[in-house]
């Protein structure tokens, strides 16, 4: 705990300092590799999951005779000396997330964010949020200590956060789904339903949920399942209800309705899949030029590491009337050109630029503010990529400086000639 005991010291040393600290809980992955976990995880990573999950589910009472029997089972499978480091890495874990609980209560931390990566309603990692919900009973910390699944989007969402607290900004958000069993499916790697995570990320940030469209400052259009989600790499072997069970040409049609009717920011999180985007949702936004005026548009990963970015870009864009630097005023946002950048486009789609409307596959994390903001992007086009280091020129596209954020500045590279395929609007 040294290392954290730095953060009491920094607190003295700077009394008036705003500390926003975030940790984990770390997951347990369900699958046999050792790519990112210790060395056998690769032979019992899968086994060990489930016996975490039948543990679990036992423990509470909801475990049935067979599970009971399995659960038994695996734990004769499983060396002692593999279970034995297993469970001191999560002691370790669990202990570090309960100090920083120790942290809130002393005013060292002001807020501290604990993600869930890779979680599930069942397991060692639902286990350590029962230990940190009730060490924040005890100390009464519930609306300063923030547990919901998530993990990579985190600094983003932390980063708009603070923004909006500087701004004295509340961002009020309207959510629009294709599917309407999309808020109530709990998605892969996460433990609960996914409007339940969209919200905890919206509170996270410091906005609210609205219901009514004309009364928000930007709109999350998402694109969930029908009925249940699937790996992106077995879409091209999808069931019907992806047909079925959701509709993607309205939820398209209704973006174009929002943009053009309130002329605010809209985002888009393609959370149909996990780990990558759904080809057709990805078409539908070529074919209808959406990618012309969308804020942010996102899918990689899980549910939630893709929400959590896109809604860090669309509440900033929110404020600066689409980023060109004038706050919003009497609630209505402009839409700027140099807005329209796609962030966090984690696939091989094609994905236009902003003004010519070409095609070029884009890879970006991005929040780009065009007059005094910022512009970090990750960019390859058919000519490969430009990669300038401490950068002002503006983006070719919209002819805004762009402000530096740190060594590297990755711009967009020239787009190739010619469309990738006809446009037709809604």
């Amino acid at each position: 705990m040294e290392t954290l005991s730095r953060f009491t010291e920094l607190k003295r040393k700077n009394p008036e300092l705003s500390i926003h600290a975030f940790n984990l809980v770390a997951r347990v992955a369900a699958y046999d590799s050792d790519a990112e976990d210790p060395d056998y995880w690769a032979s019992y990573g899968r086994k060990i999951w489930r016996y975490a999950c039948l543990t679990d589910k036992a423990e509470r009472g909801e475990a049935d005779e067979a599970e009971r029997g399995e659960c038994a089972a695996l734990r004769r499978e499983i060396p002692d000396g593999v279970l034995a480091d297993f469970l001191a890495r999560r002691a370790v874990d669990r202990a570090v997330n309960l100090a920083c609980v120790d942290l809130v209560r002393d005013g060292v931390f002001d807020v501290l964010t604990v993600p869930k990566d890779d979680t599930a309603e069942y397991g060692y990692a639902a286990l350590d949020q029962m230990a940190i919900a009730k060490r924040v009973r005890e100390l009464r910390l519930p609306d300063r200590v923030l547990v919901y699944p998530g993990a990579d989007e985190v600094g983003s969402v932390l980063f708009a956060r603070v923004f909006n607290q500087i701004k004295n900004y509340r961002p009020r958000i309207y959510i629009r789904y294709s599917s309407v069993y999309g808020p109530f499916i709990v998605p892969r790697y996460e433990d609960r339903p996914l409007q339940e995570g969209i919200k905890a990320q919206i509170t996270s940030l410091g906005g609210v949920v609205l219901d009514a469209p004309g009364d928000s400052d930007c709109m999350l259009a998402v694109n969930s399942p029908g009925k249940h989600m699937i790996e992106s790499v077995e879409q091209y072997t999808k069931d019907l209800t992806f047909s079925t069970h959701l509709n993607l040409n309205e939820l398209f049609r209704y973006m174009h309705y929002y943009h053009e009717e309130y002329g605010r920011p809209v985002g888009l999180a393609e959370v149909s899949v996990a780990n990558g985007c759904e080809n057709d949702c990805m078409e539908l936004g070529l074919l209808t030029g959406t990618y012309d005026y969308l804020t942010a548009v996102g899918g990689w990963n899980t549910a939630q590491n893709t929400i959590g970015v896109v809604l860090a870009q669309l509440v900033i864009a929110s404020y600066y009337n689409g980023f060109c630097g004038r706050p919003a005023v009497g609630g209505v946002h402009g839409e700027p050109s140099c807005q329209r950048l796609a962030v966090s486009i984690q696939c091989a789609a094609q994905v236009p630029c902003g003004d010519c409307g070409h095609g070029g596959p884009l890879c970006a994390w991005a929040a780009l503010q065009g007059c005094g903001g910022i512009f970090q992007a990750r960019a390859a086009s058919a000519s490969g990529r430009e990669v300038y280091g401490r950068d002002t020129r503006p983006p070719s596209h919209c002819g805004h400086a762009a402000i530096p954020v740190g060594r590297n500045l990755l711009h967009p590279a020239a787009c190739p000639a010619g469309r990738s395929a006809p446009r037709r609007r809604y």
